[in-house]
This record gives structure tokens, C-alpha cells and sequence, in this order.
């Protein structure tokens, strides 16, 4: 074969092979602003979890569904918040950090990303300061959601005795921002309950009573409580 020839068929193919790998990873590999399944996920683990084949399979159909929304808009957040979610469902902790903190880089005044932060770091992993700074954010950002206190207000009974003062002006400045919201009453008077705090119960259950003067369940309460 001419030696002018072999040359030139090298050089060609290490110029080919070069531009062959150089699309693929541009245009057939997700870009970073992407979060993509990754192959790297433990099946068995979903089924010990306690799902069924048939779960994961509907599950892994709605990545998919997801996964293509973000192809088109790498910066969805409400796509990536239900990835996120699916993630936390599986126990893909590490992954649905990932995504949280995405979101919050594309809209940091998302409240459920801070949230959803809040709950991972609280309730499965062991950054209990961390979980404190998100739900207080998710507070700032969306005030009358009472779950946000609610959750906050748990963490500081579970974790932080120190805080145990803070728990009712916490529920109290949830009533400020939304005063005809039950859920907040009826978290003081179990709170209050449970410290044998009858007479804060009593007078929570009142207040809410206002509220909704045909709860059964509310003045029945009520009743037990007046005779404890």
C-alpha cells in the first residue's frame, strides 16, 4: 500500500473518531444543565423497599415522561420538583439533593424545594441545622402554608429542646399571616396536650371553635378536656 495513502487513511480516521466522540457527547449525551436518569440505579433495593415490580415499572415510566420535559427546558423546576419527589419515594437520597438544590439554583424563591431540603435533611439525614435553615426559608417565601410551621415546629420538640419556647410564637406567627387556618390551632392544642398544658389546650381549642363552630370532633374535645 503507498505510504502516502496510509498516512492520509490514518489521519482521517483519528479525525472521524475524534468528531464521532465530540457529537455523541454534545449532542446525544445530557449536557450539565441536565439531570437525566442515570443508569445507576439498584432495582432490587426498590423491591426490598417494598415496591412492586409493577410500581417501579410506572414509576421509571414517569422519569422517562419527565426527563423528556427536561430535553426541551433543562430549567423546568416543576419537572425536576416531581423527579426530586420520585427520588425521595425510592430512597435516591443523594440524586434528589441533587435536583432540590438545582431547582433552588434556577428559582431560589421556590418554598417547596427549601421544603422538600428541609425534609431530607430532618427526617433522613442527620443535618438537623441545615433542615432548620430550609423550612425557616420555605416559611419566609410562602407564609401561609401551615405545614411549613407545622414541620418546623416538630423537629424543634424532636431535636432541639432548646427551642421549646420558640414553638408556640412559631404557630402564632403562622395564625398572623392566615388567622383562619384550623391547622395551626389544632397543632397548639396537641402540643399543649402533650406538655399537660390543659388550660392552653382548652383555650386553643376555644379559639378555633370560632372557626369552625360545627366541629363535633372539636367540642367533643372541648368537653373531655373541661372535665380532665
Amino acid at each position: 500500500m503507498n505510504k502516502k495513502f496510509l498516512i492520509l487513511l490514518i489521519i482521517f480516521f483519528i479525525c472521524s473518531t475524534g468528531a464521532t466522540i465530540f457529537l455523541f457527547k454534545n449532542y446525544f449525551s445530557p449536557s450539565d444543565d441536565q439531570l437525566l436518569i442515570e443508569e445507576t440505579f439498584d432495582f432490587e433495593k426498590y423491591l426490598e423497599i417494598g415496591y412492586s415490580q409493577e410500581q417501579i415499572d410506572r414509576l421509571f415510566t414517569e422519569l422517562d415522561r419527565l426527563n423528556s420535559l427536561l430535553r426541551d427546558n433543562p430549567n423546568d423546576y416543576n419537572a425536576l420538583l416531581k423527579i426530586g419527589n420520585i427520588y425521595m419515594m425510592i430512597k435516591e437520597y443523594e440524586k434528589a439533593e441533587v435536583v432540590f438544590l438545582r431547582i433552588i439554583e434556577i428559582e431560589p424563591d421556590f418554598a417547596q424545594a427549601h421544603a422538600n431540603l428541609g425534609e431530607l435533611y430532618g427526617s433522613f439525614w442527620e443535618e438537623k441545622l441545615k433542615a432548620v435553615e430550609h423550612y425557616k426559608k420555605a416559611i419566609e417565601l410562602n407564609p401561609w402554608r401551615s405545614q411549613y410551621y407545622r414541620t418546623l415546629a416538630d423537629l424543634y420538640r424532636s431535636d432541639f429542646p432548646e427551642k421549646k419556647d420558640e414553638i408556640e410564637p412559631l404557630i402564632l406567627k403562622g395564625i398572623k399571616e392566615y388567622p383562619d387556618n384550623v391547622d395551626f390551632y389544632t397543632y397548639l392544642v396537641s402540643y399543649f396536650r402533650q406538655e399537660n398544658n390543659i388550660p392552653k389546650a382548652i383555650d386553643y381549642l376555644k379559639q378555633v371553635l370560632k372557626i369552625d363552630p360545627n366541629n363535633i370532633t372539636l367540642k367533643q374535645e372541648l368537653n373531655e378536656l373541661e372535665n380532665y
